[in-house]
């Protein structure tokens, strides 16, 4: 590999230069060459670094008057003191070619300048140390010098990895549809992993640009799969969803955030993953109705955790069917889903006593008899927020501080019946609260915000501009 395809213009990474030092001290002791490469008459000395004689030692002579020894009578130095020329540019540059071939006889991430996590260990015992590596980790973001044919040639060296993370950072790139951004991690990486890893468990694909048949590649080399993150893989489609659901039936995890999936998807996992614990199905284009919730909650007693941010077709008949069949239940993302009324809210604190956050926000019609069971059914609540829910007032605020002690969010946009007489007995009884939003809230005024500091010394208030 020649030293000319060395990235120019980024700085050395700091294991480099200790592994420059490590095998440059090494090549030095083991071939000392028996006399220094012969150097140009009238070349420079490098600046800073011009001969200065000793005390007591003739200074070198002036330009045009050098000393020059008779033909065969080159002076060299007394054995033992032997003379150490300093570090030259072409002397660097071999060293630098020293240290990318004993990376890269092995793996070529180095030439994509991501040796991620084993970097530290790559001079000792490079194929060993990969054959038993169980992790990879790259955050990628868009100018990232990591290429497929490196990420490629890793998987093929670590048959052990278990756990791949490859989130792809693009989203303020998303605009411009510009392949030269939206093509960062490619299909023939997670197919090499496929064919690679089998016992990979656990992949983070967010943000990837990968197709249906490269899913299903996944889904058939790597049976033991069991969370899975395909958040804005934007072509990812139902066909993909289903094939994971029926090779990976001990699937727990699943993102499915931002996906062109509809019932069908979400049905083949109720049907099939019955260990299901965590979902995501936020913001998937508005496809996703009561039928498949029902579904999940009739299939997968282990949900623990759903996002259904912007699924406005669900409904209390779908939330209903969760709190009756997921009694685990501690996430819960109600987000935009405007037909949620009280009675599903209600379901929820009657059967879901674990029930940890809840998301409410722009569910208009949530009154305060929901609010006041949620505080006394489900005491382990630490989120809540209910934004836009313009009905309640201080009543459900009074009943949170008495319920749940351990509130740490809430989120009160726009709830204008709420007073400072609700703040202060809310921060009495919830001395772990860090955020509250009170914009548009007529009813606060300084007297309420000045309560709220004093009670919570380091809470984050938003909206106090509008006090």
């Amino acid at each position: 590999m020649g030293v000319s395809s060395f990235p120019d213009q980024r700085p050395t990474p700091r294991f480099l230069l200790t592994t420059h030092k490590f095998l440059l001290t090494a090549s030095v002791m083991q071939h000392t060459p028996s006399e220094p490469p012969e150097q140009p008459t009238d070349a420079p000395a490098p600046p800073g670094e011009e001969a200065h004689a000793p005390p007591g030692e003739d200074a070198p002579a002036p330009p045009g008057e050098e000393a020059h020894a008779p033909p065969g009578e080159e002076a060299h130095a007394p054995p033992g003191e032997e003379a150490h020329a300093p570090p030259t540019l072409v002397g660097v540059l071999l060293a630098v070619a020293l240290v990318r071939s004993a990376v890269a006889d092995f793996c070529v991430l180095w030439q994509a300048g991501a040796l991620l996590s084993t970097c530290k260990k790559m001079h000792n015992a490079r194929g060993e140390f990969l054959a038993t590596r169980t992790a990879l980790k790259g955050k990628i973001e868009p100018n990232s010098r990591i290429t497929a044919a490196g990420l490629a040639a890793y998987a093929q060296g670590c048959p052990q990895l278990s756990h791949v993370d490859l989130e792809t950072r693009l989203e303020k790139y998303r605009c411009t549809r510009n392949p030269k951004y939206l093509c960062v991690v490619w299909d023939e990486v997670v197919v090499a992993l496929a064919e690679n890893c089998p016992q990979l468990s656990y992949v983070n694909l967010c943000g990837c640009t990968i197709s249906n048949a490269t899913v299903i590649a996944l889904m058939q080399g790597c049976p033991q799969l069991s969370s899975v993150n395909l958040f804005d893989c934007m072509y990812i489609t139902d066909a993909a969803v289903i094939a994971l659901a029926k090779g990976c039936p001990q699937l727990s995890s699943l993102n499915l955030g931002e996906l062109e999936i509809t019932n069908a998807a979400v049905m083949a996992l109720a049907e099939n993953c019955p260990q299901l614990s965590s979902l995501v199905l936020g913001r998937c284009k508005s496809k996703i109705t009561d039928k498949a919730v029902i579904a999940l909650a009739e299939n997968c007693p282990q949900l623990s955790s759903l996002d259904l941010f912007g699924c406005f077709q669900i409904t209390d008949a779908a939330v209903i069917a969760l709190s009756r069949g997921c009694p685990k239940l501690s996430f819960l993302n109600l987000r935009d889903c405007e037909g949620i009324t009280g009675a599903g809210v209600i379901a929820l604190a009657e059967n879901c006593p674990q029930l940890s956050s809840l998301d409410l926000f722009f569910c208009e019609e949530i009154t305060d008899a929901a609010v006041i069971a949620l505080a006394q059914g489900c005491p382990q609540l630490s989120f809540l927020d209910l934004e836009y829910c313009d009905q309640i007032t201080d009543a459900c605020v009074i009943a949170l501080a008495q319920g749940c002690p351990q509130l740490s969010y809430l989120g009160l946009i726009h709830c204008e019946q709420i007073t400072d007489a609700g703040l202060i007995t809310l921060v009495k009884g919830c001395p772990q609260l860090t955020f509250l939003d009170i914009s548009w809230c007529s009813e606060i005024t300084d007297v309420g915000v000045s309560a709220v500091r004093q009670a919570c010394p380091n809470i984050r208030i938003i909206g106090e501009s509008w006090v």
